[in-house]
């Protein structure tokens, strides 16, 4: 069973203040959904640890920018949302 919407937000405003402050400010401007937000968090967690120092934030980035390509497809967005 899945986190109810509560907690999720919760963890993503937790994650948020840990060390995305490139996707906090993006969703501040409207730029990037709480669900766009946990998939990039999510997905940077993710990474392995063995990587170099600037690729977690260059990933970061990278989805950040993306975010608006797959709102603007409905096919992409609902991947995005539900992928």
């Amino acid at each position: 069973m899945g986190l109810a919407p509560g907690q999720r937000l919760v963890r993503a405003s937790r994650s948020l203040r840990r060390g995305f402050a490139a996707t906090s400010v993006a969703m501040a401007a409207g730029d990037v959904s709480l669900t766009q937000a946990r998939v990039i968090i999510r997905s940077v967690e993710d990474l392995p640890d063995d990587l170099g120092p600037g690729v977690a934030a260059s990933g970061e980035a990278m989805m950040i920018g993306h975010c608006e390509t797959f709102a603007q497809q409905p096919s992409l967005s609902h991947h995005w949302k539900h992928g």
